[in-house]
């Protein structure tokens, strides 16, 4: 592939204290990519989600995003700049609506400050109009519209899912982060999702997912990275990936013996 990377790890690392999450790890994604981020517990991939999006600073090494460091961005200015993300316990509003939590990742694309949102005028009320409508659109595409105006805790685990993948899509961004996203789900939970998650990618979203089921991360991604201790030890196909020896060992055979 000759695109350019729209994200770039560079030697990143990241330590707590004396332990290396990160031991400079080199991780690029393309556009129109999705790529699955493996390995064991504890190999470094949330701390590496948490790195890309601000939520720890690295300790050494650079991450750029569009040809532009992110590093030192809090994690608001992260999602700005078109990185979103989800999480591996579930992050959404619990007493709001399904359609009031789209509307909390669309917050990041309004132009209306505190005083339009006081006066009201009519190009706040056309935005406003205009989030809504957007927000319905995703709640459609992530197969949960009927929930719209269900509370967050009342609906299914696998609709949680789906309603905070909504949120971080409502913000519009180029690069997806996923952590985990089937947790949770049956297998037919699981089905539905895969579809999801390739239908964001023809969408024009580039996914970055973190997954323990084989199943999945195998059967959606154009590229696998596997993680140990915080290197990568292997990248590629995920026919290869997934008989790569190093593999075997560090994961896939622990978790398939």
């Amino acid at each position: 592939m000759s695109a350019a990377p729209l994200l770039e790890c560079r030697a990143l690392t990241r330590r707590f204290g004396g332990l290396v999450a990160l031991d400079a790890l080199h991780l690029e994604v393309r556009p129109a990519e999705v790529v699955g981020l493996i390995g064991p517990n504890g190999a470094g991939k949330t701390t590496a989600f948490n790195v890309v999006t601000g939520i720890h600073p690295p300790t050494a090494g650079e991450v750029s995003f569009e040809g532009r460091s992110v590093v030192g961005l809090r994690p608001s200015a992260v999602l700005q700049r078109g990185i979103a993300r989800t999480f591996q316990n579930i992050r959404l509003f619990r007493g709001m609506t399904a359609l009031e939590n789209a509307l909390v990742g669309r917050h990041a694309r309004l132009r209306t400050g505190p005083l339009g949102a006081i006066l009201r005028s009519r190009r706040v009320v056309e935005e406003e109009r205009a989030a809504v409508d957007f927000a319905m659109e995703l709640l459609r595409f992530t197969g949960i519209e009927r929930h719209a105006l269900a509370r967050a805790d009342s609906l299914s685990y696998g609709d949680q899912r789906r309603a905070e993948i909504a949120r971080a899509l409502a913000s519009e961004p180029r690069l997806l982060l996923l952590d985990e996203p089937a947790a949770g789900m049956n297998p037919r939970e699981k089905g539905v999702l895969n579809e999801l998650i390739l239908a964001i990618r023809d969408r024009g979203v580039t996914v970055l997912l973190i997954e323990h089921d084989m199943r999945v991360v195998m059967g959606i991604s154009d590229r696998v990275v596997v993680l140990d201790h915080g290197q990568k030890i292997a990248e590629g196909p995920p026919d290869a990936v997934r008989r790569d020896p190093r593999v075997l060992e560090a994961y896939l055979g622990s978790a398939h013996a």
